[in-house]
Formats: structure tokens, C-alpha cells, sequence
């Protein structure tokens, strides 16, 4: 069961890049027309970050499949699922349509705070 949920959270990495890969788009007018802080960092910084992302989000999915218990496990899964349903449809919504009102609600109904719902915190079993 711990090779199943390891192999389930890995393929939710990968509809989230595959996701992001095909709806996320900075470089047309309507992206750069937008007022940009001047706290944003520049492009280039997206482009080393994202893939670090995804790779931690693998090893964390891999590392709770392997070391905590089986219930926890799924109840982290679904919420790593729906917060990776949430996140595409915030730049589905964003990028795409230009829908900032059903983005913003995409973003306040994603779960924040997994670990301490599933109970799974450093040093659990």
C-alpha cells in the first residue's frame, strides 16, 4: 500500500506540472499589462523555483506514503489533491479567461494548512 500511495502522490505532481505547463502563461500582453509590484522578483526566479517545487512536493508525497500510517496518508493525499485542484484552477482562471473573481475563490478555498489536518508533522509516525 506505501508503494501505491507514494506512486498516487507522485502522479499528482505531475497532473500539477503538466496542468500549470499548459495554462500558465506569462509572456502575453494581457500578463504584462498588469501593475507588478516592485517586490517581484524577476522571471528568471520562477523558472529555478517551480522545478524545486514539484521536486519537493514528490519527495514530500513519497516521504509521508513511507512513514506514516495508511489512513493518514490518504486523508494528506486527498488534500494534496484538492489543493492541486485548486492551484490549476486558479491559472486555468488566471491565465486563461482572465477570470480574477473565480481565481481568488480558487485560491481561498484551497487548504493551507495539510499537515496539521492529517495529524502528520515532523517526527510522526
Amino acid at each position: 500500500m506505501k508503494n501505491l500511495t507514494a506512486f498516487a502522490g507522485v502522479a499528482l505532481v505531475f497532473v500539477y506540472v503538466i496542468g500549470s505547463g499548459l495554462w500558465v502563461n506569462t509572456g502575453d500582453g494581457w500578463y504584462r499589462s498588469l501593475n507588478q509590484p516592485a517586490w517581484q522578483p524577476p522571471d528568471f526566479i520562477f523558472g529555478i523555483i517551480w522545478p524545486y517545487n514539484f521536486i519537493v512536493l514528490g519527495i514530500a508525497a513519497v516521504t509521508i506514503a513511507q512513514r506514516a500510517t495508511t489512513t493518514t496518508t490518504l486523508i494528506y493525499l486527498s488534500f494534496f489533491a484538492l489543493s492541486v485542484a485548486c492551484a490549476l484552477t486558479w491559472a486555468f482562471q488566471f491565465y486563461r479567461p482572465h477570470n480574477l473573481s473565480l481565481a481568488s475563490m480558487a485560491l481561498y478555498i484551497c487548504p493551507n494548512d495539510t499537515p496539521q489536518r492529517t495529524g502528520f508533522t515532523q517526527g510522526s509516525e
